[in-house]
């Protein structure tokens, strides 16, 4: 009985190791813990001290982009030579709200890029995130050509988010809604090109289901540089 014991124990530990190594039970667990949602973390704070300091220096008639992650790592140069880039990872339509009346910049740009949403499904509401922007879209100028990206869908069988593409649909909608009772506002929708049945292709994201890899990025710089010419330059 002992040995046997022993040996039952023994296989309960192979078999418990096994597991979580081929279902990669630790990193999801540690992924859970690390990455608690925190609207607005030190590290946002220091990131956007930094684009207050470069705010200062900015002449009239940018391009600005602000918004989540997905706009940080957009070479936006790429996009207009006019481009200023006050991406943010993680941001949501609260904390854009607050950062845009900061930045002296967006009184004189030549137009606006946004591209934010994602995060904020898991704080609130799509209603919540549309009034949102009707804050953030008051604090601009109204004569500011301004571009409302709608939200990446998500691979949902990598992603690690408490959000579904069913809701990054509904969302979508009415941000498409939304732009269109702004004169001067376009709603750019690239999923069509980056998805099939609404998922996020994996030929299109660096392997965590959500953040677009170079052909990802070329997708969107080549839909925002023809959106630009034909509005702005």
């Amino acid at each position: 009985m002992k040995y046997f014991l022993s040996f039952y124990f023994f296989i309960l530990h192979i078999v418990i190791f096994t597991c979580f190594v081929k279902y990669d039970v630790l990193h999801k667990i540690s992924y859970k813990l690390d990455n608690t949602p925190q609207e607005w973390q030190q590290t946002q704070k220091v990131t956007h001290a930094f684009y207050l300091r470069t705010d200062k220096n900015l002449s009239r008639g940018k391009v600005i982009f602000i918004g989540d992650s997905h706009v940080q790592g957009l070479a936006v140069n790429e996009v207009t030579r006019h481009g200023i880039n006050f991406g943010i990872g993680r941001d949501t339509s609260k904390i854009v709200l607050k950062r845009i009346k900061e930045y002296q910049s967006i009184q004189s740009a030549k137009a606006i890029v946004f591209s934010f949403g994602i995060n904020d499904l898991q704080y609130r509401t799509s209603k919540e995130i549309i009034e949102n922007y009707k804050k953030i879209f008051d604090s601009t100028p109204k004569d500011t050509i301004k571009i409302v990206c709608a939200v990446f869908n998500i691979d949902t069988g990598t992603a690690l988010l408490s959000v579904n593409n069913n809701d990054i649909r509904l969302l979508n909608n009415k941000l498409a809604k939304f732009s269109s009772n702004y004169e001067n506002t376009t709603f750019l929708n690239i999923n069509s090109t980056l998805n099939h049945n609404y998922e996020l292709l994996s030929q299109y994201h660096i392997g965590d289901g959500i953040h677009l890899n170079t052909g990802g990025y070329q997708v969107w710089i080549d839909a925002l540089k023809e959106t630009l010419t034909r509005r702005v330059e």
